[in-house]
């Protein structure tokens, strides 16, 4: 039976010829890097090799210079088959070596197969090169074969060249493609603002003004109706400065220097204090914090909205316990909210930051849906990332990660 050694170190590669060759009736044996091949041919003499060109430890170039220079190997065809090694001077190159084909992968089967049985029916005398490699100095053979390289080094930088260029072309098509989208983003949410700003805020002055001059006019039932418009309008208008906040956020330049943290935290811990009293809550900031990079409004939005929602998501009937921690790593500082309150299932994790998202009912816990879009978007434009982690029913920890200022503490 007719013995075919394949050399390719791409298992993909050798299966297919395994079953193309084995399928025709041939014996076929692999090997998966030229040093490997000489190996098991001069142990066991196929009548012919397929070999590749780009491998490991041996190439198929110095595979066919040794084979051909070998009293009992250089009468064997060998049959190259690449993909990387494909132009005119590379077949120039292959045949001053002794190939006695250069076949470009992909080829037919049906093609491939004919120039195998070709090959094969001519003998072991196989196709006369171009050179009887024994002329071809060994010096002479460096040169070319360093040129092969050479040029296929200057393919591939041109080809890593073009794709640059692709890509930055692509990195600009898409950063315009995001600045038309924020522009617009920034361009509806003013519009939002002052088209149905001004018609919101008449519909809760005239509704204030009804439930301080008329109430005692109203039923029972209008009277309920009349507090769940002015509540409803609350909400909307909470709902809109919150998108409001988030479509705005970083527009007009971040200049980031560095913020003590403790100023931060000392603001936010002012601005909740009639919810710490309405609700009983203890907030636990540590006494010495540092100094980050960063912009002090996007932290300050970054802490009210960690710390409101630990104020808000708590057990009915307990007063919320919130512990701010802090510690550094590096060059970067991780500050953690925790909470003892209801938690989030582990499949809500992931989508929790998303504009919207709201896990529980309106009138269990009111509130936007914005305010973890707006955490994650400031610590984005801070260069930070935020994360969670929770148990359900027993509480949730927020953590995040921020650049240390270089004055650090």
């Amino acid at each position: 039976m007719t013995t075919i050694l394949v050399v390719d170190d791409n298992g993909q590669n050798q299966y297919m010829l395994e079953a193309l060759l084995g399928g025709s009736g041939y014996e076929v044996i692999t090997a998966t890097d030229g040093a490997q091949a000489l190996a098991m041919a001069r142990d066991r003499p196929p009548s012919v090799v397929i070999s590749d060109i780009l491998m490991p430890i041996m190439d198929g170039f110095t595979l066919c210079r040794h084979w051909k220079t070998d009293d009992r190997l250089q009468q064997i065809p060998f049959i190259f088959y690449t993909a990387t090694y494909t132009d005119a001077n590379d077949e120039a190159f292959a045949r001053d070596l002794g190939a006695d084909r250069f076949l470009r992968k992909p080829a037919e089967p049906d093609a491939f197969l004919a120039v195998v049985r070709e090959v094969i029916a001519q003998g072991p005398t196989g196709h006369p090169a171009a050179a009887s490699p024994a002329e071809v100095t060994e010096e002479v053979h460096l040169r070319q074969y360093n040129q092969v390289l050479l040029r296929k080094l200057e393919d591939k930088m041109e080809e890593l060249e073009r794709a640059n260029q692709s890509l930055e072309q692509r990195v600009a098509e898409r950063t315009a493609e995001l600045e038309e989208r924020n522009q617009t983003l920034e361009a509806f949410a003013y519009s939002m603002a002052h088209d149905l700003g001004a018609p919101l805020r008449g519909i809760r002055g005239f509704a204030g003004i009804l439930q301080d001059e008329e109430s005692s006019a109203l039923s029972d039932a209008g009277r309920e109706n009349l507090q769940i418009i002015i509540a409803s309008s609350d909400q909307l208008d909470g709902m809109m400065q919150d998108l409001l906040r988030y479509a705005t956020m970083g527009s007009g330049g971040l200049g980031k220097g560095p913020v003590p943290l403790g100023n931060i935290l000392s603001r936010v811990r002012r601005d909740l204090t009639t919810l710490m009293k309405e609700s009983g809550a203890t907030i636990d900031i540590p006494a010495v914090l540092p100094t980050v990079t960063g912009e002090a409004t996007l932290l300050t939005q970054i802490f009210l909205n960690l710390i409101r929602n630990a104020l808000t998501y708590h057990r009915p009937g307990e007063r919320p316990q919130v512990v701010v921690a802090c510690r550094e790593a590096g060059d970067r500082v991780i500050m953690s909210v925790s909470d003892q309150g209801i938690g989030i299932r582990p499949q809500d994790c992931e989508q929790i930051f998303s504009l919207f998202r709201r896990l529980n009912s309106q009138e269990a816990y009111p509130g936007s849906g914005v305010g973890l879009g707006i955490v994650e978007r400031a610590v984005r434009l801070l260069g930070g990332r935020v994360w969670v982690e929770s148990e359900f029913g027993q509480g949730s920890t927020f953590s995040v990660e921020l650049p240390l200022g270089e004055t650090g503490r």
